[in-house]
């Protein structure tokens, strides 16, 4: 059954910075040489002519161009920038042209991911303020003072100042210079200047003018010469600024978006082609007057047509601005010392100065705090990851210089950015995500898409922020009123200017724009949204991309319609290229013939690991003959099937009490949701070792004669000392037998001869550094991968002549710990299995799979899942799924969903004959009996079918014990973290806790033979091995490294030890340490 009142759209794809990456990059890097290069240049010898073609820049791309590939190999797919260079020979009278490997920049797949060592990257996409001219007000001494200051596209910006009767241009660092000054000085009189400005006849115009004769006394020299206007030419050549200067043509406010931007402020509609600074700077003061005599308003300067988003693109040719100057001033440097012998030797050298100084981007994306591990639990952790825009960065804001301004969502935001999706704590309302139907345009604005309505328009549009607000646009509300006259006075929310508003006549809107565009993909998935707290919501959105594919997986019976939309847009599915006919399909690759009658080959992935260590296990969903079209969907994975996106299964719910176990939102489960594997789910790890032949004495190699190594932790090794597939490994087990041999130096002492004439061999020292199966790592083994000699995968050094990698998937079922969650925010900590015939079950011996506090709804305001439980029992009983959309209320009226729900229930009640689905006492409750008595529970419990999901915090990653372990070198206590096998370490509050019970044995033994006294600690072992008497405690370490610490301060503590044995006579006690 469908029961949805508004369409739903979608977007064709994800409109990122990623599918334009290349032009930009092309453009960028060819605008840089062109600016950093010379035309030509000579030798000091003048015999060679160096002549750089930036012209004709060529690209050259990896060959390996898919991710699975290069993620195996730990290869950096890489894009090689090649400069043709011309060199012409004066004397010989002849030239030649060499193609020069410049620059290696990372490329991108046909995911939009680009792949650095072997490990999967997205970039989180920055938010900077749109370079223009923004106005603000300030008062100094009771004095309104009017400002406006212009942004520059590299992040520069200088200020015009309206003080009472003088106007100044300056930048942040450098001292006030006179604007009407600089414009005499660009070759402007007062009569141009007048004829310019719309206040030229007036007596404040006439006053700024004759005010600025006091300021003479800067000369031509101070102007050229001054930071601020450096900054503002964007001259990167010194000795030019002469020329510039005088050409007041040429001298502008530099690029076209600044220049739109200026016309949309200050409404000079000249051409943007004729672009001269005195005519843009006049429009300026023009508008700062309007300002101060109250013509105009300032506008809101965190307007979100303000901001503008920057790719990889625009962070690689920022970078590439920043580094190449230096780069090839070296470059330059050697080829003009270079000294003429013959040709051929000239080019073999040439081609060795190139590669040596070739600029690498690298080092840039391995540190850049927006360029990230991509996130790959499932699909929608994925597609969130590379639609989610931050305001924080190099360069930008930070976390504690950011105000309520920059993050609190405004009316101009709507429809581009989801006003749900954000970070929790101190990035609150700085890292963002766009909404599900916004793209990013090529100039870096944010568009979303609107609907026509078709009685003024018949086509839909992407319109920018200020286009918007051109446009009378309002929610699709749709109204389904049988007499149409009713529709005529619903209220719908309309957009005018910028602003909200009610309105009752629906043909005034000539747009529409669907309510879903508000949020982001994962928060369209949960139903009956506008039930819940928006905190909660945001909770539940975060929580799917947290979710672990599970082996077996239901799709939910309540769908938003947002599944296979989400589906449709992540790039873990392989899609055809072509229209055309599958002529093979195997469980690895798929064979496609298209029109052209050319082959294509699809490989699938199958279980291979991502960045957090989940699966991706891709599955053809054609079979050969069929044909397929252009952009058709030809697998589904481990998270979607059926074109649509399931991660978890439904399980039927009892909100009730269970012995207390429901505490703190806890939950209890059933012993079948155990047995049927229904939350299981296979998790990877990785374990790599290289082996090397230096130093010569001390060579690693592998094999089955490991000291101190049982023979049951080496059962699995094959006989090179490697652990064979499919083996199942538990803790301690060897995966890989690796160990280093380094001869001792007694050759020549007679104890040395003594083993070799006994052993016939020498004495040698030998290291283990074999791979073991860490504790809680047990699995069984998928694969593993040998490289050798010129196949071996990673740039390693040369002495590393094999490297070994083992593959170990586990599989991971429910235990007491795990987290599970719903759709609504609602999540809990598994707190008992119970056996299914202890827990309370209906009048039909129908018993629930999960139990959960009913104290969590009301408190946390999430009552969606109460609406969910109900529909989603209906479903169960009528074996039906329903597509309900979260905006049902909004369109038809506010008490629908309420009143579509009691009565489908009422239904229900007729259609399955059992009268207690809908009792009119308790609607929604039914009674229950108590698994371990039979006897019935006092009132009645609501049960419904909620969807449930398997969180990616398990407990086996965070439980951990060790009985020995390291201890730390000075105080002797054992050392923190649960990586390094650290142990208990028992502090003061710990103290208190064990005091308040009076456990004196206890604390004593915590804080002496089970901490950091040596002497106690060895007897206590000596008594557990060899049951020998103990003996009483010593000092500890950590009272004996106070004592010196002491000492350093010139403070003499002595310790005595007093016993029933010395008859009240105190033992003085020597601290040797």
């Amino acid at each position: 059954m469908t029961y949805s009142a508004i369409n739903l759209h979608s977007v064709k794809n994800i409109e990122t910075f990623y599918n334009e990456y290349e032009t930009l990059l092309k453009l960028s890097i060819l605008k840089s040489l062109k600016t950093f290069l010379p035309k030509s240049m000579s030798t000091k010898s003048k015999e060679i002519e160096f002549k750089f073609l930036p012209e004709s820049l060529k690209f050259k791309f990896s060959t390996l161009t898919d991710s699975t590939f290069n993620a195996v190999e730990e290869k950096t797919p890489k894009v090689q920038v090649i400069v043709p260079l011309k060199i012409i020979f004066r004397k010989l009278n002849k030239y030649i042209i060499i193609y020069c490997h410049l620059i290696d920049l990372p490329y991108t797949d046909l995911q939009g991911n680009f792949i650095l060592n072997g490990m999967k990257r997205g970039l989180v996409s920055k938010m900077v303020r749109q370079p223009g001219v923004y106005f603000n007000l300030r008062r100094k001494y009771g004095e309104e003072i009017y400002s406006a200051y212009i942004l520059l596209n590299e992040g520069s910006k200088y200020f015009i100042e309206l003080q009472e009767e003088d106007l100044f241009i300056y930048t942040s660092f450098n001292k006030k210079i006179n604007l009407m000054k600089f414009l005499h000085f660009l070759g402007l009189n007062n009569t141009e200047i007048s004829s310019l400005s719309r206040y030229g006849n007036t007596e404040i115009f006439k006053t700024l003018l004759l005010n600025s004769k006091k300021f003479y006394y800067f000369n031509s020299k101070d102007i050229q010469e001054s930071d601020s206007l450096r900054k503002v030419m964007h001259i990167l050549n010194p000795e030019m600024n002469v020329e510039y200067l005088k050409n007041k043509l040429t001298f502008s406010l530099n690029s076209t978006s600044l220049k739109k931007h200026l016309i949309h402020r200050t409404g000079n509609f000249l051409d943007p082609s004729y672009a001269i600074l005195g005519q843009d700077l006049i429009s300026i003061v023009d508008f700062l007057i309007d300002l101060k005599f109250k013509k105009r308003t300032l506008n809101d300067l965190d307007h979100f047509g303000n901001r503008k988003v920057e790719s990889l693109g625009h962070l690689i040719s920022s970078h590439l601005e920043y580094i190449l100057p230096n780069k090839l001033f070296k470059l330059l440097n050697l080829l003009s010392k270079y000294t003429f012998v013959n040709i051929p030797l000239l080019i073999e050298n040439l081609k060795e100065i190139f590669s040596k100084n070739k600029i690498l981007i690298k080092e840039l994306l391995t540190v850049n705090p927006l360029i990230q591990y991509l996130e790959e639990v499932n699909s929608a952790s994925e597609l969130m990851h590379k639609v989610r825009i931050s305001s924080i960065g190099p360069g930008s804001l930070t976390q504690n210089k950011a105000g309520v301004a920059v993050r609190e969502v405004r009316p101009s935001q709507l429809g581009k950015i989801c006003i749900l999706d954000t970070n929790e704590g101190p990035s609150s309302g700085l890292v963002v995500a766009l909404a599900s139907n916004a793209r990013i345009n090529k100039e870096g604005n944010i568009e979303t898409l609107i609907y026509p309505n078709k009685k003024v328009c018949s086509f839909s549009k992407f319109l920018t922020t200020f286009e918007q607000e051109s446009f009378h646009v309002s929610f699709e509300n749709l109204i389904t009123r049988k007499q149409p006259i009713l529709n005529q006075y619903a209220n719908i929310i309309t957009f005018e200017k910028g602003e909200i508003k009610s309105k009752t006549n629906i043909s005034d809107t000539s747009y529409k724009i669907n309510p879903s565009n508000l949020l982001s993909y994962t928060e369209n998935l949960i139903p009956f949204l506008f039930y819940n707290d928006p905190t909660r919501c945001l909770m539940g959105a975060r929580m799917q991309t947290q979710a672990v594919p599970l082996i077996y997986r239901n799709k939910p019976y309540i769908l938003t319609g947002f599944e296979s939309i989400l589906a449709s847009k992540t790039s873990t599915l392989l899609r055809a290229y072509q229209e055309g006919i599958i002529t093979k399909v195997t469980a690895y690759k798929i064979v496609l013939r298209d029109l052209f009658n050319r082959e294509i080959t699809y490989y699938l992935q199958k279980y291979k690991k991502t960045n957090q260590g989940t699966f991706i296990h891709q599955i053809p969903i054609i079979w050969p003959g069929e044909r397929v079209r252009s952009g058709q969907l030809l697998t589904e994975n481990q998270d979607i099937s059926d074109t649509e996106f399931n991660i978890g299964t439904n399980l039927n719910v009892v909100y009730g009490s269970y012995y207390g176990y429901e505490y703190e939102d806890a939950l209890i489960i059933s012993q079948k949701v155990l047995y049927k594997n229904i939350f299981t789910s296979i998790h990877f790890d990785i374990y790599e070792t290289k082996y090397s032949k230096y130093p010569i004495n001390t060579p690693e190699y592998s094999t089955l004669d490991l000291p101190k190594r049982s023979i049951y932790q080496k059962r699995h090794l094959d006989e090179l000392g490697i652990i064979k597939e499919g083996a199942k490994v538990l803790d301690g087990d060897v995966l890989i037998s690796k160990i280093s041999a380094a001869n001792l130096t007694l050759e020549n002492s007679p104890f040395s001869e003594l083993i070799f004439s006994l052993f016939g061999t020498t004495l040698r020292q030998i290291q283990d550094k074999s791979i073991s199966v860490p504790v809680g790592k047990s699995g069984r083994v998928i694969k593993t991968e040998l490289f050798v000699g010129k196949d071996k995968i990673s740039a390693s050094p040369a002495h590393n002549y094999l490297t070994l990698r083992i593959f170990v998937a586990k599989q991971r079922m429910l235990q007491i710990g795990d987290k599970l969650c719903g759709r609504h925010g609602n999540k809990g900590v598994i707190s008992n299995i119970a056996e299914e015939a202890d827990l309370p079950y209906n009048v039909h011996s129908q018993y629930p799979d999960i139990i959960t506090g009913p104290l969590g709804v009301p408190s946390r305001m999430n009552l969606g899942q109460l609406f969910e439980s109900l529909f989603g029992y209906n479903c169960v009983l009528q074996d039906k799924r329903f597509l309900i959309n979260s905006l049902l209320n909004n369109c038809l009226n506010s008490n629908y969903t309420k009143t579509y729900l009691y009565s489908s229930l009422q239904s229900l009640k007729y259609y399955t004959g059992n009268k207690s689905l809908l009792n009119p006492y308790i609607p929604g409750k039914l009674l229950l009996r108590d698994g371990r008595t039979g006897h019935r529970l006092k009132g009645g419990a609501f049960i419904g079918t909620l969807y449930y999901s398997k969180l990616l915090h398990m407990v086996k990653d965070k439980v951990h014990y060790r009985t020995f372990g390291p201890y730390t070198e000075i105080t002797q206590q054992p050392i923190k973290g649960r990586g390094k096998g650290g142990g208990q370490r028992f502090g003061e509050m710990e103290v208190w806790a064990v005091e308040a019970f009076g456990a004196s044995y206890n604390l004593r033994e915590l804080l002496t033979s089970k901490s950091d006294d040596l002497i106690s600690r060895n007897n206590l072992q000596d008594y557990l091995l060899n049951n020998t008497p103990l003996e009483p405690n010593s000092l500890p370490e950590a009272f004996k490294l106070i004592i010196r610490e002491l000492h350093g301060l010139s403070l003499n503590l002595e310790s005595f030890m007093a016993t029933d044995m010395l008859e009240g006579k105190l033992l003085p006690l020597n601290i040797n340490y």
